[in-house]
């Protein structure tokens, strides 16, 4: 029962703003100059990540792989998917996204409103 509790508690869930990005660029932090290439992530160009809050001083945002993995991303290394910032919490991300598709629904269908 404990280690269930732990695996479950094991990953703290950021509740703040969140961006939906892409990578520009593929990087591997260990092929530069980087003084701590561990606490960054590898990027493929082309793949989703999120970002979380604001870049810091240095150009870097917290960042997260959907694998998981989590590091500091360079900020010219990634372009925003979505214009607007959104708001996560750890039980309300699929609520949200799910009742947007449902909403979104009928749009799609071609159903008429008039």
């Amino acid at each position: 029962m404990d280690n269930e509790q732990n695996t479950n508690t094991s990953k703290q869930r950021y509740s703040g703003k969140v961006h939906l990005c892409i990578a520009r660029y593929s990087y591997n932090p260990f092929d530069g100059p980087n003084e701590n290439p561990e606490a960054e992530l590898p990027l493929v160009s082309g793949k989703y990540l999120y970002v979380y809050g604001d870049m810091d001083e240095d150009g870097f945002y917290e960042g997260e792989l959907l694998d998981g993995q989590r590091g500091l991303v360079p900020s010219n290394f990634v372009d925003f998917v979505q214009n607007e910032e959104f708001h996560v919490s750890s039980t309300l991300a699929s609520e949200q996204e799910e009742n947007f598709l449902n909403h979104s629904a009928p749009l799609f269908q071609g159903e008429n409103t008039s």
